[in-house]
């Protein structure tokens, strides 16, 4: 959880400061804040990819979970139980 803290604060340092510590405005559409604005969407994509998928596959494990020495349905019609 610690990575992604400093995640958010390496990209808002890198879109919210000015370079030359003029206090100018923050140019947008900069070669390097736009690198960095590209970056962190797909960080946030990935990281709502990565959760869907975690989320599925938990559910999928919750739901073929068994007793331990117990067939499953599966087991059981490929060996003919």
């Amino acid at each position: 959880m610690s990575v992604y803290l400093g995640a958010v604060a390496l990209f808002y340092h890198s879109l919210f400061t000015d370079p030359d510590l003029k206090s100018a405005e923050i140019e947008w559409l900069d070669g390097g804040r736009v690198f960095v604005e590209i970056r962190a969407f797909v960080i946030r994509i990935t990281i709502i990819l990565r959760a869907r998928r975690a989320r599925r596959a938990r559910r999928k494990t919750v739901a073929t979970t068994h007793r331990p020495g117990e067939y499953t349905e599966e087991h059981r019609r490929r060996r003919g139980v």
